[in-house]
């Protein structure tokens, strides 16, 4: 059965949306950085910033990406969002109250009932991470994770979250998702996972480690020698038919890249979430427009295809105190 989430291209798509070629869909923020878990894959580890942005400056970045058209609001996780569970509420509420979808991503760990129940009713499409259901193979990857728990929260979501699953002609829509990353230790794994979340009417996705910070040094733990293996295994299974954040266009261009605007916790512009050592911009130096433009010129300049810094950093661009600026 095709399913569609709810927030990503697709869906628009779905509804009859063409995303034009510069238009600005997804407002992408970055949380202050903190998280239970010290996962193998998070490229995260080696470039954490200092929160610089008070939630008054954040919320009038939201009202003015939905003046400039935005549909999206994105919390990706970076830190884990509900760690700050009274500053993302107060941005969740001010989303919802301009009429965006948020999208937010969490590890499950602090997941509640009233959390994902204030969540459901406050239009948050809510992505969960989960590696693996094998409890040792959970607790290596994520550093110790502890994965009943998680299971667990993930059953009680999916209950408050299956009032809004919706049939239209054999295709269910849907604002509940699992992201799993595919790496040695759980590839095995991959097809259950995508079962037992077929069973819950929740979106899979499956996504490819990046190759930064943690991830870097742990490549050959996570691949090693079957790098293209799980490609393919996340590319089958995933309900994206490619991973990534939102999913691409119908044109193929990455929604986060082309169609997104991304914001660190310190106020720097990054083309895209998985793009941490890469700076366009500063948050109040332009416009909201102006830097949305920035990025944009990266992109074109740089011919991203979809998800490239899954496969490697663009090594032309100039490397400078901790970052790889981006050409204007």
């Amino acid at each position: 059965m095709e399913k569609i989430f709810v927030g990503n291209p697709h869906y628009f798509e779905r509804q009859g949306e063409i995303i034009s070629a510069e238009q600005l869909v997804y407002l992408i923020m970055d949380m202050p950085f903190g998280c239970q878990l010290n996962c193998l894959k998070c490229y995260r580890q080696k470039n954490i910033r200092p929160d610089t942005l008070s939630s008054r400056i954040r919320k009038k970045t939201i009202s003015e990406a939905k003046e400039l058209g935005a549909r999206v609001f994105v919390l990706p996780g970076e830190g884990e969002p509900l760690l700050y569970w009274n500053k993302t509420k107060y941005l969740v509420k001010h989303a919802d109250s301009l009429g965006l979808i948020t999208i937010l991503y969490t590890n499950g760990i602090c997941l509640t009932e009233a959390v994902a129940q204030f969540l459901f009713d406050h239009n948050v499409s809510l992505v969960i991470s989960c590696d693996a259901f094998n409890a040792a193979k959970y607790r290596k990857l994520t550093g110790g994770g502890n994965i009943k728990v998680v299971k667990k929260n993930f059953k009680m979501a999916a209950r408050i979250y299956q009032k809004g699953v919706t049939f239209v002609d054999d295709v269910m829509q849907t604002r509940l998702a699992l992201i799993s990353i595919a790496s040695k230790d759980n590839v095995d794994e991959i097809p259950s996972l995508k079962k037992w979340v077929d069973n819950s009417r929740a979106y899979f996705i499956c996504n490819f480690p990046v190759k930064i910070g943690a991830a870097e040094e742990n490549w050959e733990i996570l691949v090693g020698d079957q790098e293209q293996h799980l490609r393919e295994i996340a590319q089958k299974y995933s309900d994206t038919h490619f991973g990534g954040l939102t999913s691409p266009t119908r044109d193929g261009r990455c929604a986060a890249l082309y169609h997104g605007i991304t914001i660190d916790a310190n106020g720097l512009i990054l083309p895209c979430p998985a793009s941490v050592d890469l700076a366009v911009g500063r948050l109040g130096e332009n416009s909201l427009a102006e830097l949305h433009k920035k990025a944009l010129n990266y992109a074109k300049a740089n011919n991203c295809p979809p998800c490239i810094l899954r496969f490697n950093p663009n090594p032309k661009l100039r490397y400078h105190d901790g970052l790889y600026i981006a050409p204007s």
